[in-house]
């Protein structure tokens, strides 16, 4: 009788592995299903990050193009000027 409980036992153990590692297993996709949604989101948001942030950039050298074209119309001597004073500057960094 005493084998039989054994072997009873031994099959209740089985049972009882399988099912845990049944659970692991759901656990496991659960986790990973979270962590791909998690990971997905965070994707989303940095790229609409990247996407505002290269807008404004647009939109502040559009800005500086303006100003700067209306600075050398407004005053084309002294632009034409400080262009040749970076152009000594340059060229003079350039021959060292």
């Amino acid at each position: 009788m005493p084998d039989t409980d054994y072997a009873k036992e031994i099959e209740n153990l089985k049972e009882d592995l399988t099912a845990v590692r049944d659970d692991i297993s759901r656990l496991t996709q659960s986790v990973s299903g979270d962590a791909r949604n998690g990971l997905d989101h965070a994707t989303a948001a940095l790229s609409s990050a990247a996407a505002q942030s290269y807008g404004v950039l647009r939109d502040k050298e559009r800005d500086a193009m303006k100003t700067l074209s209306r600075q050398v119309q407004d005053n084309p001597i002294q632009s034409v000027l400080a262009a040749v004073g970076i152009g000594v500057v340059i060229g003079s960094l350039i021959r060292r």
